[in-house]
C-alpha cells in the first residue's frame, strides 16, 4: 500500500493518530489482499451522449476482458453516467440502454463541473446496487499487522481461486467515479480497495489545488479515478454543504466535501503512486510508459541505471524511457510491427531504451567488445528479442501492476493500452 493521509493539515498518518485504521503499527502491504475476501465496487464512468464509440471500447476491453475481470471482480459493476441526452441522441441512448442495461441517466443537464458528480453520488447513496457475492473459501480476516505478519509467514492458506457465490444485489462497499479516457484494470482496482478501511476511506491520486473560499492550497484526489467508501457517499449525498458547493472543478469539490465531514479528521486519504499515470503519448506531466512490477523493482534496486546523472535535475521526477519530457512521442524506428510498437511503449523495456531521447545515455553494448557497431535497426531487433516475458514482467505473479492509465484520448491509444496491459484474448 502507499502512504495514508488525512486532513486538515495533510500529514502522513501515524499509529498514534485517532484515524489510524489498523490494529498494528504498520500499514499492511498489498500482500494482505490475498487473505481477504474481495469487495464490491460500483464504477461510474462519466460519459456523454455522443460518446457511444468510447463506451463500446470500454465494454469490449476492461469491463469484460478476462485479464481485467479476474476472479474477485464478480462484485464490481461498471455503469456509464450521463445527464439527459440531447434530442438528436435520445432514441439512440434509449436503444443502447435497452440493449446493454449499463447506462445511468441522471435527471440533470449534461455537464462536467456543474453538479454532475454530486448528482451521481446522491443517486448512489440511495440506489447503488452491485452483485451480492460471497467467497466461502475465504475466512473473514480483519486487516491488521498480525494478519499481515501471519500471511508473510505462510500461516494463511492463500486462495488459488476466488470462487464466488453470487445471489441478488447489495450496496457496494466503495463507489468509484472515473473518466471515460481512463483505462482501468478492474482486478487491480478491486485489490487496492480490498485492503482499505471499509468506512471513512477516500482513495485516488493525491493532487493539490486551492480551497474553495480561502484560495489556500488544498488537496484532493484527481478526477480520472477516485473511490469513496459507502458511508462517505451517503454523507456527500445528504450534505447541505456539498449541495451548496457543486460548481467548479469536480475533483477539487469532492476534496472540499470530505473536509466538511463532521469527523473529517478521521477520514483516511489513501494515495496511489506508481500505478496511476497518463498515457505515454499524451505529453502530460504524468505521462510515461506502461508500467509493470519488474521495472518498478529495477528502479528501486538500481536507480542510477534508469535515472542517468546527465539528465537535468528539474526533469528527474518526470523522466521516462518512453515519453520524452514535453515532446511528441516518436517510435525508436519506423515500420515496427504492432507488437514491437507496444513493446516500445513499455517503460524500461530493452526496446524503449532506443527512443531518440535515450540514446545519448545508453552505450551500445558491442562497443566494448571491439566489434563493429550495430545499426539502429539491428539494435532494435536485438532489444526486441531480449524482451521479458509477461511472467517476468509480473515478477512471477498475476497481480500488483497498473491500476489506471489516464488521458487515453484517441481510440488507437486505447487499443494500445488494452494490448499492453491485458493482451489480446486470443493469446
Amino acid at each position: 500500500m502507499d502512504e495514508l493521509q488525512t486532513l486538515g493539515s495533510i500529514q502522513p498518518l501515524t499509529p498514534s493518530h485517532p484515524a489510524w485504521p489498523y490494529t498494528g503499527d504498520q500499514i499492511p502491504s498489498l500482500a494482505i489482499a490475498d487473505t481477504l475476501a474481495p469487495v464490491s465496487v460500483l464504477v461510474g464512468v462519466f460519459t456523454m451522449d455522443r460518446e457511444a464509440e468510447r463506451r463500446q471500447l470500454i465494454r469490449a476491453t476492461y469491463a469484460s476482458h478476462p485479464e481485467s475481470r479476474k476472479e474477485g471482480t464478480e462484485g464490481v459493476k461498471v455503469v456509464f453516467v450521463m445527464g439527459q441526452p440531447a434530442p438528436p441522441f435520445a432514441d439512440k441512448i434509449a436503444l443502447e440502454s435497452e440493449l446493454y442495461g449499463d447506462l445511468l441517466l441522471l435527471d440533470i443537464h449534461e455537464n462536467m463541473n456543474d453538479g454532475k458528480t454530486h448528482a451521481y453520488f446522491a443517486w448512489a447513496a440511495q440506489h447503488a446496487q452491485v452483485p451480492n457475492c460471497h467467497y466461502p473459501a475465504v475466512a473473514a480476516t480483519h486487516i491488521s499487522h498480525l494478519a499481515e505478519q501471519e500471511a508473510a509467514e505462510g500461516m494463511f492458506e492463500r486462495r488459488s481461486r476466488e470462487t464466488a457465490v453470487c445471489t441478488g444485489t447489495r450496496q457496494p462497499d466503495y463507489v468509484v467515479k472515473a473518466d471515460d479516457d481512463s483505462f482501468i484494470v478492474l482486478s487491480e482496482l478491486e485489490r487496492r480497495l480490498r485492503v482499505l478501511p471499509r468506512e471513512k476511506a477516500y482513495w485516488g491520486l493525491l493532487m493539490y489545488g486551492e480551497y474553495l473560499q480561502t484560495q489556500e492550497r488544498s488537496e484532493y484526489m484527481a478526477g480520472e479515478g477516485y473511490a469513496l467508501s459507502m458511508d462517505l457517499v451517503k454523507f456527500v449525498g445528504t450534505s447541505k454543504y456539498a449541495l451548496a458547493h457543486t460548481m467548479g472543478d469536480e475533483d477539487q469539490r469532492v476534496g472540499d466535501w470530505i473536509r466538511a465531514h463532521p469527523k473529517a479528521e478521521e477520514v483516511v486519504w489513501v494515495t496511489e503512486r506508481c500505478w496511476m499515470y497518463d498515457h505515454p503519448k499524451a505529453r502530460k506531466l504524468l505521462s510515461h510508459g506502461f508500467m509493470f512490477p519488474d521495472v518498478v523493482q529495477s528502479i528501486r534496486d538500481d536507480t542510477d541505471y534508469f535515472l542517468p546523472p546527465h539528465i537535468p535535475p528539474h526533469i528527474l521526477d518526470t523522466w521516462s524511457t518512453v515519453s520524452p519530457y514535453n515532446r511528441p512521442y516518436r517510435p525508436p524506428l519506423a515500420n515496427l510491427t504492432i507488437s514491437q510498437q507496444i513493446e516500445a511503449l513499455t517503460e524500461g523495456s530493452p526496446l524503449s531504451m532506443w527512443h531518440k531521447h535515450n540514446r545519448p545515455y545508453f552505450r551500445h553494448g558491442n562497443h566494448k567488445s571491439g566489434r563493429h557497431p550495430l545499426t539502429l535497426a539491428e539494435e532494435v531487433e536485438r532489444a526486441w528479442k531480449d524482451r521479458p516475458t509477461r511472467a517476468e514482467r509480473m515478477k512471477g505473479g498475476d497481480k500488483g501492476s497498473t491500476v489506471l492509465v489516464h488521458k487515453v484520448r484517441r481510440d488507437e491509444w486505447w487499443i494500445e493500452t488494452a494490448l499492453a496491459l491485458l493482451g489480446s484474448e486470443g493469446r
